[in-house]
């Protein structure tokens, strides 16, 4: 039998393909100005899913197994579908607001803000939420293939409505909210029909019963979202004043460039494991909590160093094929976004110690201030040079939440970071990012003969160096 590990890898290398395919038929439909429009509307939808949606979500994830068992799930999940549907209900009113109160340069008509935008808030979560329940599940085959259906999907209807319709952000949104209700459809069913069916219709499922549970658990990881928000995205509505939308679409597609292939791994090293990490927090001990996590910490915290400090020298090499002829200037800029998302991933992983621990309350010291540095250095910055003084803010912001949410998890749990094992991937990713910027200063990016062997020599390069860091870990165990 073919094990799950491998249609996952199959799988997240289709999303990620869809995912990079996806900046480029972007940046060939979209001008600088309508990108800016889109990633502003974006923002927005992200900051409603991330306040209302996400907290929620978690805590289905978190008790999924458990109620599935008692056979309450199908319940749950009905429950959820309620308060997504006030949700979406109560975000038309909230953007129509937003629209009038001038966030800027995103005019749409009234009517289709609240329709397109409401859908594609709740749509999207949906969407993401129902495969990724598959999967713990233990149904990887159907995760892959509506995680693909929808990826994919989007991208066609995108190329649909913008070879009919006028290349406008509007257009867009509207593409990305029809698929999403069908792909919504599809991975719904099928995740209805696999939760343990109850033994009659009564529904013995109240949220009254968990009510102080759920509010402990949501409204921590509500706010800390919701700075989240405003640390990682929030800063867009500030350049916006600043330097013009046109300034924040050649930002974001900048910063996406160098974000996107860490992205990638990331939820591919997150869905492979994630079902393992809850499975091992189940006796919810503190012993058990603190080797959980010590151990998803030596994995991640390591095998992520090799692919920061490379993307963050390839941008020049990536914006050859990731991006239309009209943004490959700011390739040199994919730097800020490779070194935020690394060190969100640092942060990342202490956040997930909170959530085993279920304090979730831990998560918004660090938060709050890499919000304040984000947006406060976003705000100085940026009036000197919008590009650094933003890229500068954000790796700034990221690394102050590592720091704080470490200083958190510390107070809770045995914490122990694998610093020998960063060193290690330090010292040998290194020569590889030396090797990019010289073979960038020759201009090899330009020849695209000498940008794939460029990149595939990296790539080579740090397959060598996950090799020799697993290595190294295996000598140790045998040593003790």
């Amino acid at each position: 039998m073919i094990p799950a590990w491998s249609f996952l890898l199959a799988g997240r290398i289709v999303v990620g393909a869809s995912q990079l395919v996806m900046m480029w038929v972007l940046t060939a439909f979209l001008d600088a100005r309508e990108m800016g429009k889109y990633y502003l509307w974006m923002s927005v939808i992200s900051a409603v899913s991330l306040l209302a949606i996400n907290p929620i979500t978690v805590y289905l994830q978190r008790h999924l197994h458990g109620w599935n068992e008692k056979k309450v799930a199908r319940f749950a999940v009905r429950k959820l579908l309620l308060f997504l549907c006030v949700i979406g209900v109560g975000t038309s009113g909230i953007l129509w607001g937003v629209n009038q109160l001038a966030v800027g340069d995103l005019d749409l008509p009234a009517a289709c803000l609240g329709a397109a935008v409401s859908l594609l808030v709740v749509l999207s979560a949906l969407a993401a939420l129902f495969p990724g329940l598959c999967n713990l599940l233990g149904r990887p085959r159907a995760f892959v293939l509506f995680s693909s259906v929808d990826s994919w999907g989007r991208i066609g209807a995108i190329c649909l409505f913008a070879l009919i319709l006028p290349r406008l952000a509007g257009t867009v949104l509207w593409a990305m909210a029809g698929w999403g209700a069908v792909s919504a459809l599809l991975s719904g069913r099928y995740l209805y029909k696999r939760l343990q069916r109850p033994g009659d219709e009564h529904d013995p499922f109240s949220v009254r019963m968990i009510r102080r549970d759920l509010l402990a658990f949501v409204w921590p990881l509500a706010v800390s979202s919701g700075l989240y928000w405003g640390q990682s995205e929030g800063y867009r509505f500030i350049l916006q004043n600043l330097a013009g939308t046109d300034a924040v679409g050649r930002f974001v597609v900048a910063y996406s460039l160098g974000a996107a292939p860490m992205i990638a791994l990331d939820t591919l090293f997150h869905q492979c494991y994630l079902p393992i990490f809850y499975r091992e927090i189940a006796a919810e001990t503190a012993q058990d909590y603190a080797a959980a996590w010590n151990k998803y910490a030596e994995k991640v915290m390591s095998g992520f160093i090799p692919l920061g400090v490379c993307t963050a020298c390839a941008g020049p090499f990536l914006a050859r094929w990731l991006v239309h002829a009209n943004y490959r200037d700011i390739g040199i800029y994919a730097a800020f976004g490779a070194i935020s998302q690394l060190l969100r991933i640092f942060s990342a992983s202490f956040y997930f110690g909170v959530v085993a621990q279920r304090n979730t309350s831990l998560l918004i010291l660090p938060v709050v201030l890499g919000a304040l540095v984000a947006l406060g250095g976003t705000f100085v910055l940026a009036r000197q040079s919008p590009i650094f003084g933003v890229g500068a803010s954000l790796i700034l912001s990221h690394l102050v939440v590592s720091i704080g949410s470490y200083l958190q998890l510390r107070k809770k749990i045995a914490v122990r970071i694998p610093w020998a094992r960063m060193q290690e991937a330090v010292v040998w990713s290194v020569p590889l990012g030396l090797l990019l910027l010289f073979a960038h200063r020759l201009g090899w990016e330009a020849m695209p003969l000498s940008n794939l062997l460029t990149l595939a020599l990296i790539g080579l390069g740090m397959l060598y160096i996950h090799w020799r860091l697993a290595e190294g870990a295996w000598l140790r165990v045998r040593a003790t």
